[in-house]
C-alpha cells in the first residue's frame, strides 16, 4: 500500500514540475493586431479622368477580410464604388463623377463592415473629363502625297499633350506627331507610310496619356501613286549555303528612291548589316556569307532588302540555312 502512496505522490509532483514549465492554460495570448487602412492612390492633388481606367490602392493591417469604397465630395459622400472587395490594396476603378459637378475636391473613403473605427479617406483628387476636338470643316475629300494639309485641334482637361495618327480600316498606318501641345496647329505634308491609295484614311488626335480620350476626323481620300515597293527572290526557302560561299541576293522593285540597305536577320532579330547605299536598279548584290560575329548559328536567316530614304520600303527574303 505505502509503494501504491509513494507512485501517486511522484505522479502528482511530476505533473505540477510540467506545469511550472508552461501548461496550456498558462500560455500567454498574442493580441490580434489592430485594423489600419490608409488611401495611397489616387495621391493629392492628382487628376483623375473620367472614363479612364484608374487604381484604387491603399495600406492596410489587421486581419479584415473584406472593404466598402466610397467616393466623396467636399467630403460628402456621393455614392458607393463597390459594398465588398477584398482587403488587398488594390480595386480597379473606371471613374465616374456619379452625377456630382466635376471638381478638385474629390476623395475615396474606404471602411470596413461592422467596423466603423476602421476607416481611412484620401487626400482631395481632381476629377475631370478629357476631350478632344480636331476641326476638319475646310478639308478638301482628298489629297495627295506632297499636299500640304492644315491640322487645328483644341482640347478641354487633358494630360496636356496628344499624339496624331494616321489610320486606316481601324488601324494605325503611321504616327504624324508625337507629344505635341493639346492645343495647336501644324501644316502636315501629306503622306501615306508607303500604304499606298485609298479613300478609307482617318486622322486621330489622341491624349498622350489619357486612354480613350481621342477624336478622329471623317473619310479622307489620299492619292498616293508613287508607293515603292521590293520584293526578294534570293536566297530561297530552305536554301543551304555555307560561310565563305558567294550567296547572290536578288530583288525586285519600283519606286525606290535609288538605292536600298541588305541587313541579315535570324529569329531573335537583325545579326549585321550586308552593305549599304547598293543601287536599287542592279536588283543583285553577291555576299560572300559570313555569321557577322554570331556565336551560335540559327537554323533560319533571313535577307531583308530595305529602301534607304523609305524605311517603311522593305521586304524580306524566306528562311534559309547557313553552315559554319
Amino acid at each position: 500500500m505505502n509503494s501504491i502512496r509513494l507512485a501517486l505522490l511522484i505522479f502528482f509532483i511530476s505533473t505540477a514540475s510540467l506545469c511550472l514549465l508552461g501548461c496550456s492554460g498558462d500560455e500567454p495570448v498574442t493580441p490580434p493586431e489592430p485594423c489600419s487602412l490608409g488611401i495611397t492612390s489616387p495621391a493629392e492633388d492628382e487628376t483623375v479622368w473620367l472614363d479612364a481606367q484608374a487604381d484604387i490602392r491603399w495600406s492596410h493591417s489587421g486581419g479584415v477580410g473584406e472593404v466598402r469604397l466610397r467616393l466623396a465630395k467636399a467630403g460628402a459622400v456621393v455614392g458607393e464604388i463597390t459594398a465588398t472587395t477584398p482587403n488587398d490594396g488594390y480595386h480597379p476603378w473606371t471613374p465616374t463623377n456619379m452625377g456630382a459637378v466635376l471638381g478638385e475636391d474629390y476623395s475615396i473613403l474606404i471602411d470596413t463592415p461592422g467596423d466603423s473605427a476602421c476607416a481611412a479617406v484620401s487626400s482631395d483628387f481632381r476629377l475631370a473629363e478629357c476631350s478632344l476636338e480636331l476641326q476638319t470643316a475646310n478639308w478638301p475629300s482628298q489629297v495627295a502625297v506632297g499636299d500640304t494639309l492644315f491640322l487645328f485641334w483644341y482640347s478641354g482637361d487633358t494630360s496636356g499633350r496628344v499624339d496624331i495618327d494616321l489610320m486606316k480600316g481601324g488601324q494605325v498606318v503611321g504616327n504624324i506627331a508625337t507629344n505635341r501641345a493639346d492645343g495647336g496647329l501644324m501644316n502636315w505634308i501629306v503622306h501615306t507610310f508607303n500604304e499606298g491609295t485609298s479613300d478609307a484614311y482617318i486622322i486621330r488626335v489622341r491624349d498622350h496619356v489619357v486612354e480613350g480620350c481621342e477624336t478622329s476626323s471623317r473619310l479622307l481620300g489620299i492619292r498616293d501613286d508613287n508607293v515603292c515597293v521590293l520584293a526578294v527572290s534570293s536566297p530561297t526557302q530552305y536554301q543551304s549555303v555555307q560561310v565563305g560561299q558567294v550567296l547572290p541576293i536578288v530583288w525586285s522593285g519600283s519606286n525606290t528612291s535609288g538605292t536600298v540597305v541588305l541587313k541579315l536577320y535570324d529569329l531573335d532579330g537583325l545579326v549585321g548589316q550586308i552593305a549599304a547605299d547598293v543601287p536599287a536598279g542592279l536588283f543583285r548584290y553577291d555576299w560572300t556569307v559570313d555569321l557577322m560575329g554570331a556565336t551560335t548559328p540559327s537554323s533560319q536567316y533571313f535577307v531583308r532588302v530595305t529602301d534607304t530614304v523609305n524605311p517603311l520600303c522593305w521586304n524580306s527574303s524566306m528562311g534559309f540555312l547557313i553552315r559554319p
